[in-house]
């Protein structure tokens, strides 16, 4: 599952370069533009056209449709293994990332300037 969510670009973090996907949205990025040039001014303006795409289509609509398949990774699993898996994402779990909170920190400060 985490190769295809790799491969597909199904999450907007940690994502990789992907030729298929490329393949794919560069032309619809592209004809939208061209038929609505205002897209790219959509809230949240940031964004811009890629953005909103890649997140309407990739991450929403197109990762929806492989819940089913994330699902059945946990058919058979007893109630005591979900309760471990649950407990890997608790808050005491969390290994915290220096490095990545020195950036969010440095970007908020910028974008808040701005």
């Amino acid at each position: 599952m985490l190769q295809l969510k790799k491969r597909l670009q199904l999450d907007q973090w940690g994502r990789y370069p992907s030729e298929e996907v490329a393949a794919v949205i560069e032309p619809l990025l592209a004809w939208i533009d061209k038929v609505s040039p205002s897209a790219s001014q959509t809230y949240p303006q940031p964004w811009g056209t890629r953005r909103h795409v890649e997140c309407a289509v990739l991450q929403n609509f197109l990762a929806e449709t492989f819940s089913m398949d994330f699902a059945e990774l946990f058919r058979g699993k007893t109630e005591a293994e979900l309760e471990e898996l649950a407990r890997s994402f608790s808050f005491e779990q969390c290994e915290k990332r220096d490095g990545l909170n020195r950036k969010m920190s440095e970007h908020a400060r910028i974008w808040k300037k701005e």
